[in-house]
């Protein structure tokens, strides 16, 4: 069974989410960094995800919601800026 891009979004963001909140829960102040960095790997993961559809869309010169992607933008950067600070 292959996974289709939306799902792989899907999984990829939720997982994210699902490490911030077992990091923020469980290991507040943690003195490793291990959960973080999978965070980080996960968000930068769902950051070229949008990136790369966003430019496939534009390349396909099909009407882009810029509304949709620079909500999703803002969202991975209050991701990003939360597991860092």
């Amino acid at each position: 069974m292959k996974l289709t891009e939306k799902q792989i979004s899907t999984i990829t963001a939720i997982s994210t989410f699902c490490l911030l909140i077992f990091d923020s829960l469980f290991l507040p102040n943690a003195s490793f960094n291990s959960f973080k960095l999978v965070a980080n790997i996960f968000i930068i993961i769902f950051l070229i995800k949008l990136i790369n559809s966003t430019v496939s869309e534009i390349k396909s010169k099909s009407k882009v919601n810029v509304t949709g992607f620079i909500v999703a933008f803002i969202l991975v950067a209050f991701m990003f800026k939360v597991v860092n600070f």
